[in-house]
């Protein structure tokens, strides 16, 4: 296993090697050939007090600094080297150099060292021209991460109490405790000299001093590290190791039951299928599907299979609590190192770190979302988290405001203050809550109006899993929560309208936002817009009632809207249909339109209609003709008055219509008698009746006019046909002016009678009896059917308002 993930600190001797610089050279040499990186540099910064200009001592000085960690030791190294000696032998210095200034941070001085190394070396080395290549991008890609850093996250760094000067790694929080692995202690009886150090596993409880815990699980003489549970915490995984070299571990993962009065069972090797001597298998973490409650071993491991050095690969817990064969991650990982996988259960979201992408400078942590078909690509968690050293061991709380990680960045604590060299320390980064919502807002395509009763529903792409659904019967707001980092389908329907989709991401979002979107939904429909106007005015007329009436299928319900603070009407029409359009208002008259949504006679989908309504004035219904029946008031009466009420006399009238059919018509001609028939319900309907309706509006209309302070003059006057001498008609026509002005006086519970009483109104009766009656009125008192039945008799019995002068 190589170093990056247990950085050793091994003790020296120099005393020992007496005061010979090739001593000093032969012990560096060794040293780096046990990948004992430390001890290297120490041995031969001692040679270099002999000269300090000895280009060969000072590169391998340099490299060992390099792969210690001590990256400004490095820098000067290096520096020195090129700069100041102005050596010519090591053509890799200047790539060196530039990977760590990247490292550092100092991303301008490592593009310039990198582009050097290019123009001067590109054909020394094809695998570190092919690498110079890629982190010139990489550093770009840098610069702008560094200038879009996410501010809801908080790093700090862990108290001495957890961190010490040596690696502290691992981190993984359960409810109040803080489990974690420290490579602070030294074999107690080791087989060779000097002693190696060794981690165990510490437990925080509430940001407490950490204390080994107390299974004796750390009884283990061999490094024993990376602890995770299973969902309920019946059984902890971790981590046995053995050392290869003087640097380089393998380890097997291994498990222990968890009993209920907190002790632990004995260590439990996980089989072949995990564990074989000739491969790594280390940093466990177990992964549980929320839904089936099924379990998966996540792990790093150097295996025959992989893309490179180590792989992340994973294995089905079984129900008897053995593991399956593994798999390979596949695309997630790459032909370098791709290590401390971090499965989290609540977003199917698995962080790991890698060398294999491109990054900071050093391992980043990565995350990849868990699809039906596997993993999705990987994306860079970005900073503060991730820095230009290195980050590794990423953990998340449910809740996804809390995490852990380790990293051996600017901050952390060293071994050798003086070589800066070493080590990872536990840092947790606070993530503010990030509160995301997606308002859809829905609109039909072709009008751009809101669009209610719509259907929205979220999909996760990553996982395919829905994550809300509301239908909105009241508007065409549609708020859904989201979460961060995540790819959306947005799917919109509605009844009788084709349904639409769009994509939708909070990747880079680093703010709570209410993501708005407008969705447009089309429709085979015809828009009917109706505005209402007055016709004198020309201003807008609101309050007014469309009715909607389909002509084609007379089955289906009219469509009624009332405008009450509106002049507009928006309504939908069906294709291939005829319709009715009623517009009405109080008042008002009514306006009758047919339209028609028939391809080819109307190929405008957008129907416009500016409908003017009359509102009438009492000229507007004058002269207004009411008819009697014959001598009526008052049969036979000489007087000029009478308490009679039209309302009344028109009512017994129309009940006479029969008895006027009856004796009009000659039933014993043997003719056609239909005309007569038509003719007699013609006058009866549309004159007798007509009239005593237009009467009722037009006292409605004369009301409101009184209301609004008008001064009117009516006049009257009263006909009656020529069957009675001149003076008894004369007062005939006086008893039906009479009844009129009764009728006003009553009407609407007397709602006239103020007006007369002030003189606001005045009712002038210009009587003419029978002296306007036409002379071709049959006046025989013997031939009653013409003379009483015949429609022309009926017709001259009548009274007319014949005019209303307004003051």
């Amino acid at each position: 296993m190589r170093k990056i993930y247990i950085l050793l600190f091994l003790s020296i001797s120099l005393t020992a090697l007496g005061q010979s610089k090739k001593a000093f050279l032969k012990a560096a040499t060794n040293a780096q050939l046990s990948d004992n990186y430390f001890a290297a540099l120490s041995y031969y910064d001692e040679a270099l007090e002999y000269d300090d200009k000895d280009e060969e001592v000072l590169y391998k000085s340099a490299n060992a600094a390099r792969e210690f960690g001590a990256l400004t030791i490095a820098d000067q190294k290096y520096s020195k080297l090129i700069d100041t000696l102005n050596s010519q032998i090591y053509s890799d210095a200047r790539f060196y150099l530039a990977q760590v200034r990247q490292k550092l941070g100092k991303y301008g001085e490592a593009k310039m060292d990198y582009e050097l190394y290019l123009s001067e070396n590109k054909d020394d080395d094809e695998k570190l021209t092919a690498i110079a290549i890629m982190e010139l991008k990489a550093l770009e890609w840098a610069v702008s991460q560094e200038e879009n850093a996410d501010d809801g996250i908080k790093i700090e760094i862990l108290a001495s109490n957890i961190n010490s000067p040596y690696s502290d790694f691992g981190a993984i929080k359960v409810d109040e405790d803080l489990y974690y692995s420290s490579l602070r202690y030294e074999e107690t009886d080791p087989e060779e000299k000097p002693s190696k150090l060794i981690s165990k596993i510490l437990k925080s409880n509430d940001g407490g001093s950490g204390e080994l815990i107390n299974y004796n699980i750390n009884m283990d003489l061999e490094p024993v590290a990376h602890t995770a549970f299973n969902f309920d915490r019946t059984r902890m995984y971790y981590t046995l190791c053995e050392y290869q070299t003087d640097a380089a571990l393998r380890c097997d993962i291994y498990f222990r039951e968890m009993n209920p009065d907190s002790t632990m069972s004995d260590a439990i090797m996980l089989g072949p299928e995990i564990n074989d001597s000739l491969h790594t298998s280390t940093q466990p973490n177990v992964a549980t599907d929320l839904l089936t409650g099924e379990e998966t071993l996540y792990f790093s491991s150097d295996r025959e299979g992989g893309k490179g050095n180590l792989d992340i690969w994973y294995a089905k817990i079984n129900s008897d609590g053995t593991v399956g064969k593994p798999s390979n991650a596949g695309s997630i990982n790459t032909a370098q190192n791709d290590i401390t996988p971090f499965y989290h259960n609540n977003s199917d979201i698995l962080y790991f770190s890698s060398t294999g992408y491109m990054t900071l400078g050093g391992y980043d942590i990565f995350s990849a979302q868990m699809t039906p078909i596997g993993f999705a690509t990987a994306e860079n968690f970005g900073m503060p988290a991730n820095s230009s050293y290195d980050d590794v061991y990423f953990t998340l709380n449910d809740v996804e405001n809390e995490a852990y990680f380790s990293s051996n960045r600017l901050g952390s604590q060293y071994i050798d203050t003086q070589k800066e060299g070493c080590c990872f320390d536990i840092y947790r980064a606070d993530i503010d809550e990030l509160i995301l919502a997606l308002n859809g807002l829905t609109f039909d395509k072709l009008t751009t109006r809101e669009l209610v009763g719509t259907n929205v529903t979220v999909i996760d792409v990553n996982n395919g899993k829905e994550i809300g659904e509301i239908t909105n019967y009241d508007g065409n707001e549609h708020i859904i929560p989201l979460r961060k980092n995540r790819d959306y389908r947005v799917i919109v329907n509605k009844d009788k309208y084709y349904p639409d989709t769009i994509q939708l991401s909070t990747k880079g979002i680093t703010v709570s936002d209410t993501i708005i979107r407008k969705l447009y939904l089309d429709s085979d429909y015809y828009a009917l817009d109706v505005y209402t106007y007055d016709i004198k005015t020309k201003d807008e007329l609101k309050g007014a009632s469309v009715s909607l009436i389909d002509i084609t299928d007379p089955s289906n319900p009219n469509v009624v809207q009332k405008g009450s603070s509106t002049n507009e009407f928006n309504l939908l029409l069906v294709p291939d249909k005829n319709y009715r359009v009623v517009v009405t208002k109080p008042d008002y008259r009514a306006k009758t339109l047919l339209i028609n949504t028939i391809p080819g006679l109307n190929n405008k989908r957008i129907i416009r209609k500016d409908v003017y309504l009359l509102r009438p004035e009492l000229d507007s219904y004058l002269p207004l003709a009411l008819y009697f029946d014959n001598d009526s008031p008052n049969r036979g009466s000489r007087s000029s008055s009478t308490n009679k009420l039209y309302s009344n006399l028109h009512r017994d009238y129309m009940k006479r219509k029969s008895v006027f059919k009856a004796k009009y018509i000659n039933v014993d001609s043997e003719g056609d008698t239909s005309i007569q028939e038509n003719a007699m319900d013609s006058f009866f309907n549309s004159r007798v009746d007509s009239g005593y309706i237009k009467l009722k509006i037009m006292l409605d209309v004369l009301v409101k006019e009184l209301q609004l302070g008008q001064e009117v003059e009516i006049s009257i006057r009263g006909y009656a046909s020529p069957r009675f001498e001149p003076e008894y008609n004369l007062r005939l026509g006086q008893r039906r002016v009479a009844s009129v002005k009764n009728e006003m006086l009553n009407y609407s519970g007397g709602a006239l009678r103020p007006f007369l009483a002030n003189g606001q109104i005045k009712v002038i009766d210009v009587t003419f009896g029978e002296d306007l009656a036409s002379k071709n009125i049959n006046d025989d008192l013997r031939n009653e059917k013409l003379s009483i039945y015949s429609i022309e008799a009926s017709e001259e019995r009548r009274v007319e308002i014949i005019s209303a002068i307004k003051n």
